[in-house]
Formats: C-alpha cells, sequence, structure tokens
C-alpha cells in the first residue's frame, strides 16, 4: 500500500481528520465496497456496481423485490448503503443510477 498524501489528513485542536473520499482509493473503498454492502443487507441479491469518485451505478437483481414497488425497491437498496452515504467526507455522493429487477427463484426439475 503506498503513503497517505499528507493533504488527505487534517489535525486541528489535537484531533486527526482522514479525508476519506482520498483515502478511498488506496483502502479499496470503491464499487466494491458498495457491493458488499447490498449483498450482505439485501437476501440472495446480485448486484453490479460501476462508477468511482463517489458517482455511482446499481443494478441490484433479487427476490426479495418480489411484490414491491420501484420506489420501495429501491428504498432496500439505500438502506443497505446509508452507512457510505454518511458524514462530512462521503463514500458515495450520488447514485447516479440505480436499477432494481425481481429475481424468480430457479427451481430445480
Amino acid at each position: 500500500m503506498s503513503p497517505v498524501p499528507a493533504s488527505a489528513i487534517t489535525i486541528a485542536d489535537g484531533e486527526i481528520t482522514l479525508d476519506a473520499e482520498m483515502l478511498a482509493p488506496k483502502l479499496g473503498l470503491s464499487a466494491d465496497a458498495l457491493r458488499e454492502a447490498i449483498e450482505q443487507q439485501i437476501p440472495n441479491s446480485r448486484a453490479a456496481v460501476n462508477g468511482g469518485g463517489g458517482h455511482f451505478s446499481i443494478e441490484v437483481t433479487s427476490p426479495a423485490f418480489a411484490g414491491r414497488s420501484m420506489l420501495d425497491s429501491q428504498r432496500l437498496v439505500y438502506g443497505a448503503i446509508a452507512h457510505l452515504m454518511q458524514g462530512d467526507a462521503p463514500l458515495v455522493h450520488a447514485v447516479d443510477s440505480l436499477k432494481t429487477r425481481n429475481a424468480l427463484r430457479a427451481t430445480s426439475a
């Protein structure tokens, strides 16, 4: 891992603050973090996440969306990534595109 750039660190009043946006690529907090958060929180989901720099496009497929409106399905996704959108320097600034799809469970014959 390369060193943390000095511009990512602020020291004031005895407190050290790290700029999460600048450190995100170095720490691997990117599309993978979003995908993992979604897949952990939404049952049997598969997430495809593209983007970076705080702006992402997300497509999630899950049987958890069955019987839900598009808005309710999207709320599930936003709930799964809410922790990545909070704070003074959130890792996710915007979801530019969000698609949810209901996955019918495959049955074996």
